[in-house]
């Protein structure tokens, strides 16, 4: 992937840090993939049917729920124009594996949709979710994460999942394949959408060029937000197959599939699951080193420097100014980190506390000195030592191993938190630290 143009990423490192092996997120997760159709109810009591993939205990039509892991995210997905859902199963049966409940609307599939009921009918199609979650004995009872919705589509889709997303604060991130142009205007609409937002393209695209459609899109948002391009997807690339009028592409048809999976499983795997390991994937160097997508970003955080290296001798304490302009809607993190620790984990662990490993019995955490053992460490480089032992600056850094970075958190969304700019000092400690609602100077003294 080239480097086209982005922030939100500052590293202050005195070494180098191992990188993590990548899981390829473009193959099946743990669960099977369930089927079944439903019939949604709109406020007017009127009727449509919608189809709902799962994660299941079997493959196939009304297989058991796996109710190992519920409540489950879901994700709103709607077709292309004159397009069936049977073409987009891989996509949607992928996303059952992978530990999400999408349901597709079947409405508007004639020669003259009406966009604003696609999206209305999207919408409607989580409310039937929300209300099969709190049914007693209905199939989907507590298996569905009501505070992590998500939307999603292909071309006429994709634009309604947009006007979905601007509607609806229900929606907590949108990631869709060729969005099109609506009526109403989706490009309009992405002015009002607050969710992450990743618009997913081809560069082949002769249905729907990326220039006129996702760029603009794009464009008009605010962060976080992305313009993934796959190199030589086209537009039915994102289909199983092809149906009449459809263009080509120089991209294999799997391999244009395969990177639709990675791409929207990562982002939905941050933003809704809030799984920080994803991190790289979506923001970091796994993205921006991806040969197979060009990528336009915004995390909504602006770094100044972009990146500082500084070798230090032992012995010795270093002092690192970065002024951070938070203009996105959401908080940026400052990070300090052990040598070899993946940085994703590290935020994990400041999202998750309760994750972080017990230390092993009989293993001490004693105060770090030029004489004193190692703490145990998990093999992640995190210290299995009780939360309050990672306050403390000297004792728990090593010395040559402290990696202090600056990430935008995408997760995060706050209203009204454009523009500000401020200047202040503190001292970090080992962790990740929330930056408050304006840009600040923090300095960073590291004993070595």
């Amino acid at each position: 992937m080239k480097f086209v143009r982005g922030c939100g990423l500052v590293g202050l490192a005195m070494a180098a840090v191992a990188m993590p092996v990548v899981e390829d997120l473009s193959l099946p997760g743990p669960y099977q993939p369930g089927f079944r159709q439903v019939t949604v109810r709109r406020p007017n009591n009127s009727t449509f049917t919608a189809f709902v993939y799962y994660p299941a205990t079997a493959n196939g039509t009304n297989a058991p729920l796996d109710r190992s892991a519920a409540p489950y995210p879901a994700v709103t997905f709607g077709h292309g124009f004159l397009q069936t859902l049977d073409r987009y199963r891989s996509t949607l049966d992928h996303l059952a594996t992978r530990g999400y409940i999408v349901i597709a609307t079947t409405t508007e599939g004639g020669l003259f949709p009406n966009h604003a009921n696609f999206a209305a009918d999207m919408r409607h199609c989580l409310t039937h979710l929300e209300t099969e979650n709190g049914q007693a004995g209905a199939f989907f009872e507590d298996a569905v994460a009501t505070d992590r919705f998500g939307a999603s589509g292909h071309s006429m889709g994709g634009g309604a999942s947009i006007l979905a997303a601007s509607a609806d604060p229900r929606i907590k991130a949108l990631a869709n394949l060729a969005a099109a142009e609506t009526n109403p205007s989706a490009i309009a609409a992405m002015a009002s959408v607050t969710a992450p937002a990743s618009l997913i393209a081809g560069s082949e695209d002769g249905i729907v060029p990326p220039s006129t459609n996702g760029q603009r899109m794009y464009e008009n948002g605010g962060p976080p937000r992305q313009l993934p391009v796959v190199t030589g997807g086209w537009h039915c690339g994102f289909q199983d197959v092809s149906s009449f009028g459809c263009d080509t592409g120089s991209l294999t048809r799997p391999l244009q599939l395969a990177e639709t999976r990675r791409l929207l499983t990562a982002f939905f795997d941050l933003n809704l699951k809030r799984d920080q390991t994803r991190w790289r994937l979506v923001w970091g160097p796994e993205m921006v080193g991806n040969p197979q997508t060009t990528t336009t970003f915004d995390p909504g955080a602006r770094a100044t420097p972009p990146e500082l290296t500084r070798e230090v001798p032992r012995n010795q304490r270093a002092t690192f100014d970065v002024t951070v302009h938070e203009y996105g809607p959401g908080p940026a993190k400052l990070c300090a980190r052990r040598r070899g620790q993946p940085l994703a984990d590290l935020l994990d662990d400041a999202e998750h506390p309760g994750s972080r490993r017990r230390r092993e019995p009989g293993r001490p955490c004693g105060r770090r000195g030029p004489l004193a053992q190692p703490e145990p460490d998990d093999g992640h480089g995190r210290l299995q030592c009780p939360l309050e032992r990672r306050r403390r600056d000297a004792d728990l850094l090593d010395p040559d191993d402290a990696h202090p970075a600056l990430v935008s958190d995408a997760r995060r969304r706050l209203a009204e938190m454009r523009g500000f700019l401020a200047r202040h000092s503190r001292a970090l400690t080992p962790g990740c630290h929330t930056l408050g609602k304006s840009a600040e100077t923090f300095r960073r003294r590291i004993p070595l």
